[in-house]
């Protein structure tokens, strides 16, 4: 049987916090993820993933390495995302 007391602690978290995760949300898919215009979710993403305490992986894709393999692969361009 369930804790009532962690149960109405976790409901009210989330309750408070709605609010501000539906911006959050928001705000995230309001940014263009299309082919060739990702360039400003991938610089938009990890400061907020990095204020709620989460850890992001960064890995570089080698165009050379899946090129060729796959029909559903669709040509690639370097792009050049800062570090922070």
């Amino acid at each position: 049987m369930p804790n009532t007391d962690v149960t109405r602690k976790i409901t009210k978290a989330v309750d408070d916090g709605f609010d501000a995760q539906l911006k959050f949300t928001a705000d995230l898919t309001r940014l263009a993820s299309l082919r060739g215009r990702k360039r400003r979710r991938r610089i938009s993403w990890p400061a907020p993933t990095r204020d709620r305490g989460l850890a992001l992986d960064r890995w570089k894709i080698e165009v050379e390495d899946i090129q060729g393999r796959d029909r559903e692969f669709s040509p690639a361009q370097p792009c050049a995302v800062p570090r922070r």
